[in-house]
């Protein structure tokens, strides 16, 4: 209500991730960002959700999943200010960077 009286009802969407967010870690729960180059799979699903617990040490992790063709292959997760970059994209734009060459 405070929001509209105030003309500020743009903000609501950003309000209400951080209280998402203020509540996910309050109840020792991770969200990893996860952006691939195709849909992933339940069972992928499960695989990666048990591994980032691992990773973290976190009770629970939520996914919050994204498709991005010009990955060409695989993923990049976000935990955090933590950042998993395990796409062909990402190691090409390695290779490239060891090789002295631009990549865009």
């Amino acid at each position: 209500m405070v929001l509209c009286d105030r003309g500020r009802i743009s903000y609501l969407d950003a309000v209400v991730e951080k209280a998402l967010d203020l509540a996910y870690q309050k109840a020792s729960i991770e969200i990893a960002y996860v952006t691939s180059s195709v849909e992933i799979t339940a069972a992928q699903e499960e695989t990666l959700t048990a591994k980032l617990k691992s990773m973290t040490g976190a009770s629970q992790i939520k996914l919050k999943l994204s498709v991005d063709s010009s990955l060409i292959g695989g993923f990049i997760a976000q935990i955090g200010s933590k950042i998993i970059d395990n796409s062909v994209k990402g190691q090409l734009r390695q290779m490239a960077s060891y090789l002295g060459a631009s990549v865009v």
